[in-house]
């Protein structure tokens, strides 16, 4: 029998973001509260994601907590 081929390395995943230091800019949550407001939640979770560089979970508590205090 032939040997089998090396296995191949899993293609890298690019880098994620870096996490901002600091609060949101007011345009940012803005864009979540309007997301909201328009039945795009999801959109909401990645505009968080996106300005802060965290996972899907913490935005998705993030914003949340953002909504409630409004």
């Amino acid at each position: 029998r032939a040997p089998s081929p090396p296995p191949r390395a899993a293609a890298p995943r690019p880098p994620s973001p870096p996490a901002k230091d600091g609060p949101l800019s007011a345009e940012v949550i803005a864009q979540i509260k309007e997301f909201d407001a328009a039945g795009r939640r999801i959109l909401a979770y990645k505009t968080y994601r996106e300005a802060t560089g965290v996972g899907f979970r913490e935005a998705e508590a993030a914003v949340k907590a953002i909504l409630e205090q409004s």
